[in-house]
């Protein structure tokens, strides 16, 4: 296992026990699906990202010439989202993120060294629609369909089954775009932990494999914790160590996150509004 997901596992094991530990933390209301909570209707979120990379090895230039570089660059995100819960079935959401990538290279010829540098800014737009066919089913079925930038949409089928303190939930989709006839398979394992009234941690898998095309697969491998600033969590923090594998490539990334939710009037149950 790669040394900075043993050391976040670590941390997190370390949260854990620490926070349970506590006895003004030890009570919380029986788990439950947040689209039965009779809570929040609109969700907003701020977050950011950063994912840094390194590598090194030999090339010939343009003219022929042998070198030996060492590249480093990273990839900075902020996040603005928003979504709707409008019922207990159906929920959507608009999210737009701005990230640059920063890219800075040394190549060593037999003449002596090159630096080069280069910067990409880039805005992407998505959004995402999520019906649920059966809320008092026991694997909670859902279905949503993503716009997820450019002209890609993934359509994809969720389970989920609580059990208390613990959450199990799985997802596979199937996504492509219209300009292109390369697909993706998608699929997600997540399981989460509720420690207490305040801490929640959860570790997630994510893999995308290529259909039609002759793309590399990508894993990911990710740690979150929340914790919550009021007893109701409408307002929390949440935090993501995240490692990803493209072919031999691996890369680290960080992230963190402020989420508020309006409280609503009334019940979203049956009848409500």
């Amino acid at each position: 296992m790669h040394p900075a997901v043993r050391g976040a596992a670590a941390f997190l094991v370390f949260l854990l026990i620490a926070c349970t530990a506590h006895p003004a933390f030890a009570q919380y209301d029986s788990l439950r699906s947040v689209d039965d909570i009779s809570g929040s209707r609109f969700t907003w979120e701020m977050a950011g990202a950063f994912f840094p990379h390194g590598t090194e090895g030999a090339m010939v230039d343009e003219e022929g010439e042998y070198y030996a570089f060492t590249r480093y660059s990273h990839e900075v995100q902020l996040t603005f989202a928003a979504s709707w819960r409008v019922d207990r079935v159906l929920s959507m959401g608009l999210s737009m993120t701005g990230s640059r990538i920063l890219i800075r290279e040394t190549r060593t010829y037999y003449s002596g060294d090159e630096k080069l540098c280069d910067a990409v800014t880039r805005t992407t737009l998505g959004g995402y629609c999520e019906v649920r066919i059966s809320p008092e089913g026991l694997l909670d079925p859902r279905v949503r369909v993503t716009h997820t930038g450019q002209d890609a949409v993934e359509i994809a089928i969720q389970l989920s089954r609580i059990l208390d303190p613990t959450v199990l939930a799985c997802m596979i989709g199937v996504e492509g775009t219209a300009s292109s006839p390369d697909r993706w398979i998608s699929a997600t394992l997540s399981a989460g932990f509720v420690a207490n009234s305040r801490v929640s941690l959860s570790a997630v898998g994510q893999w995308s494999i290529p259909v039609e095309s002759a793309h590399l697969p990508a894993s990911t491998v990710s740690l979150h914790t929340r914790y919550a600033l009021d007893y109701d969590a409408r307002r929390a923090l949440h935090f993501r160590l995240s490692l990803t594998t493209t072919g031999e490539v691996t890369w680290i990334g960080c992230g963190a996150s402020i989420r508020v939710s309006s409280k609503r009037e009334g019940a979203l149950d049956e009848g409500g509004g």
